[in-house]
């Protein structure tokens, strides 16, 4: 959005030369995929990585209200208790990103081994399947009487998907033919051809 306000405002001819210069990455749609793996890679890792801590004390630190808890009082104003049984979500917090930071170098080697396409789809397909399975044990754990008996299984999907999302980052760069090819757009080229 800066480019585009700097665009608008700049008096300079030379300066808007470049910037229109750098425009042309945007008549690739390949800019548009290399974009979304990004978002799809590196968004995940981001957004989970920030709601982890707080999913597992929403998931596993309070329990429905029932007369089989004695140290919780039901009434219309509380229909949740606080579990006594419920994993320190702060001694967990650390382990998804840290995981996920660790294994992102290995991603790049599988690309260049395998290549960036077959890589990126396998983690991709792989985060998939576990943010399901994610989905049906935290619907499970709501369930429960007992959440932390689903911890297990809720964390160690969590760290396969932190692994899988983790690496795909370093493998779109391969992707693209002529990613590396020099530019005028910052380091951003449209692929060329090759064919």
């Amino acid at each position: 959005m800066r480019a585009g306000f700097l665009y608008v405002i700049a008096a300079d001819k030379q300066l808007r030369e470049i910037m229109r210069s750098q425009f042309i990455i945007f008549k690739s749609p390949h800019t548009y995929v290399m974009s979304w793996l990004y978002v799809v890679c590196f968004g995940t890792f981001i957004g989970f990585s920030s709601s982890f801590p707080k999913l597992i004390q929403d998931i596993f630190g309070y329990v429905k209200c029932s007369d089989s808890h004695p140290y919780c009082k039901c009434t219309l104003e509380h229909t949740l208790c606080r579990n006594q049984n419920a994993p320190p979500a702060a001694l967990y917090a650390f382990l998804g990103p840290l995981l996920g930071s660790l294994i992102r170098p290995f991603g790049g080697w599988l690309s260049d081994k395998f290549g960036g396409a077959v890589v990126t789809q396998f983690y991709i397909g792989v985060m998939t399947g576990s943010a399901i399975g994610i989905g049906i044990i935290i619907e499970k754990a709501n369930q429960a009487q007992q959440p932390e008996e689903y911890f297990n299984s809720f964390i160690y999907l969590f760290l396969l998907l932190f692994t899988t999302a983790g690496r795909p980052p370093a493998s779109p760069a391969p992707v693209t033919p002529g990613n590396n090819a020099p530019s005028p757009c910052l380091g951003f080229a449209p692929p060329h051809d090759v064919g």
